[in-house]
């Protein structure tokens, strides 16, 4: 395939149209890849499939081959020298199959951290009950509910509803924000063909394609050949400021976050654009946060998808203002606030004046002012698509640029409050010491603020799912919750914020106590949870096996963000070790063995000193 694209893609590619260049290169690739890249052999998947897809060698197959000649031989005979060498076939080929299941599963294993989708593929393949979109049901305009029947009318109907989520933004003119001052201007330099084959060969080959089909295995393994040409597009992409068609097209998969599965509310979508398109957005993510870090653009209050910034340091950083409030006898009301559909419904005119705002340069704003404008998606339910739908706002879920200018569109809201706000993407919380009736007045003065950037910039909150947490050590008295604090809906009422005893913040369940026991017990169930599935799905958990798969999707749910909520409690430090305790039992060759013995067997430490350790290395 590489002798095929081989050639002087200077003179190949004359044209300046991106669109014209983009159809080209594809035409080229495609008729190479079917020239060079073999197809699925039916019957062979079907085997395949036969044997729960355990890739077999040749003298598996063979063995296999002679084990049903034996039996029809012996069918046609009723020899009892042919049923014994049927038998003893038959055992050979058993073996085989178990060694050939062995190792695939230690593969597996192996790769789990890399690529955990082989791994929930194997495990979603030995499930009774098949994952993927329930029944959805819809309200008719008589009232009426309907209940999707085919997988062609899922798709239909979560097609509708992603489109009707949309923000339609208002003609006119836009409302104005402060110019920032640049120290540092950057000059768009062409993109380089050294940068492009380094940003092939770090694609990952597992993968989904895009909707134009290029592979990024494929992509990975021609990047000596095909960088020139990707190189010579992006930069005519870039000159021109035009972005190809079918890098506008969205392939949308619905991915269920929680809830009632039948509610088409609760899904949420994610969308496979082009691989190649993808390049070009990390050469420009890359411009953008350059010149946003070098002129100190970023707020300090935003965490999210930024360089030296992550959620443990967020929490931290909050958790070390709470604790000192507390320890002086105070306590604070945090408010928890929740974006409507955030990302879908970011305005695209706004958003370019932002982006104007920031002082980037005109060639960057032009090129991403394309990528947003005269989008199109269509939904895919198990190989089902919906007809093609126009996308009005928003910014595609998925995308390499999505969430550094969703960073970027809310990046001034913390400076239109005076009380602690902090950002991580779109998790967004607000809260104030409260030592009178001042403070909680203070604090809904701010959250009125907040809703008048909101309603200017088109980003509303959703009022009944922002919740009120009382942080407090002193005894939670009825008369303490009488401070109401309100949002208004979108038809202008109002609503009284709810209080509550916990909330998820970035992953870690905060309550009112701060003792975090209730956060440590679900983790705990989280991580015995994937055990218990790993032990129902790996039919082979040898040392090896076990080692890979519980550092790569147990341990982590029992570590992240630990030196928040490290315990000091004993009940809740023995049941984390214990799920690493019950979790190695499961290994034949250990079970019978003491706790630091099999510890000792496998290499690993315990997991209260890996906490120690990581409180070591955070200090």
């Amino acid at each position: 395939m590489a002798n095929d694209l081989n050639i002087n893609w200077e003179e190949y590619l004359r044209e300046d149209d991106p669109n014209v260049l983009f159809d080209l290169f594809l035409a080229k690739f495609n008729k190479a890849k079917e020239k060079s890249i073999p197809k699925i052999d039916q019957k062979k998947a079907y085997k395949a499939k036969k044997h729960n897809y355990i890739p077999l060698d040749d003298k598996t197959v063979k063995r296999i081959k002679k084990k049903h000649r034996c039996w029809q031989r012996y069918m046609e005979t009723k020899d009892g020298k042919l049923y014994q060498e049927y038998i003893k076939t038959r055992n050979q080929v058993k073996s085989l199959i178990r060694k050939a299941k062995k190792n695939m599963e230690k593969d597996i294993a192996k790769n789990a951290k890399t690529n955990p989708k082989k791994f929930w593929q194997y495990a979603n393949s030995k499930r009774k009950t098949k994952p993927g979109i329930a029944e959805l049901k819809t309200k008719q305009e008589n009232g009426e509910i309907k209940t999707t029947k085919s997988e062609q009318e899922k798709a239909e109907v979560l097609a509708e509803f992603f489109t009707s989520v949309f923000t339609v933004e208002p003609e006119g003119e836009i409302p104005g924000i402060e110019e920032r001052i640049i120290h540092q201007k950057f000059i768009n330099l062409p993109i380089k063909e050294e940068d492009i084959t380094k940003l092939l060969k770090e694609l990952i080959p597992t993968k989904s394609t895009g909707p134009d089909g290029l592979h990024p295995k494929a992509l990975k393994e021609l990047h000596g050949t095909i960088a020139k040409p990707l190189t010579i597009i992006f930069n005519a992409s870039l000159q021109s400021g035009k972005v190809p068609d079918l890098w506008k097209i969205g392939n949308i998969i619905a991915l269920f976050k929680k809830g009632d599965k039948s509610d088409p509310g609760n899904y949420r979508p994610v969308s496979l654009t082009s691989v190649a398109c993808k390049l070009m957005e990390k050469e420009i993510r890359a411009v953008i946060v350059k010149h946003m870090v070098a002129n100190k653009l970023f707020s300090k209050k935003q965490f999210g998808f930024i360089s030296g910034r992550s959620t443990t340091l967020q929490l931290l950083k909050v958790m070390d203002e709470w604790t000192e409030i507390i320890d002086n006898g105070g306590s604070i009301d945090a408010i928890y606030m929740d974006f409507m559909k955030a990302f879908d419904k970011v305005p695209h005119r706004r958003l370019i004046k932002k982006l104007d705002s920031y002082g980037l340069s005109k060639t960057i704003i032009v090129w991403v002012e394309d990528f947003l404008n005269n989008r199109k998606q269509k939904v895919s339910v198990n190989g089902h698509e919906s007809r093609q739908q126009n996308v009005t706002s928003g910014i595609p879920q998925g995308s390499v640029l999505g969430p550094i200018l969703f960073v970027i569109y809310i990046n001034d809201m913390p400076d239109c409050v005076l009380a602690p706000t902090y950002l991580f993407a779109d998790d967004t919380k607000i809260y104030a010491e409260i030592k009178n009736k001042d403070d909680s007045n203070s604090l809904q003065y701010d959250l009125d603020k907040l809703q008048q950037w909101s309603n200017k910039w088109l980003l509303r909150f959703h009022p009944n799912k922002c919740k009120v947490v009382r942080v407090t050590n002193k005894k939670f008295k009825e008369e303490q919750t009488t401070q109401e604090y309100n949002l208004y809906n979108q038809n202008g009422e109002k609503i009284i914020l709810e209080y509550s005893e916990g909330e998820k913040d970035i992953g870690v369940l905060v309550d009112r106590a701060l003792n975090f026991s209730k956060h440590i017990q679900q983790q705990v169930n989280k991580a015995n949870s994937i055990m218990g599935l790993i032990r129902r799905t790996f039919t082979h958990l040898d040392e090896t096996t076990f080692k890979y798969l519980f550092q790569a999707l147990v341990r982590p749910n029992l570590e992240y963000a630990a030196a928040v909520w490290s315990p000091h409690r004993k009940n809740d430090i023995n049941s984390i070790e214990n799920v690493q305790r019950r979790a190695t039992k499961l290994i034949p060759s250990l079970k019978n063995l003491e706790y630091q013995e099999r510890l000792r067997k496998l290499k690993m430490p315990t997991l209260t000193y890996r906490r120690r350790r990581g409180d070591i290395i955070t200090k």
